[in-house]
């Protein structure tokens, strides 16, 4: 089982925008930064990242990520985010 270290340095906003030009992306969606994005950062800093995307653009990820992406990749992502999206209804 692998273990996913915080990345350093942190920076939500930043993740949060690179994961909004990701998803406008020209073809589609640049499935290499989001990976990045969602393989390199802990469950803390991903909900910290949706913190982010809320404030910055006004929508929620969790419903960007379900229009954007589809398929078997689409899944996975929503599924690496479901703690976050989770922790968002909860509290």
């Amino acid at each position: 089982m692998a273990t996913v270290h915080p990345a350093q340095p942190f920076d939500a906003a930043g993740a949060a925008q690179q994961l909004q030009k990701a998803l406008h992306h020209t073809f589609g969606s640049d499935h290499k930064t989001i990976s990045q994005i969602v393989g390199h950062h802990t469950k803390w800093q991903l909900q910290e990242i949706a913190k982010a995307y809320v404030g910055e653009f006004g929508e929620e990820l969790e419903e960007k990520i379900k229009s954007k992406l589809s398929g078997s990749y689409g899944k996975l992502v929503e599924l690496l985010f479901l703690y976050v999206f989770l922790l968002f209804k909860i509290f």
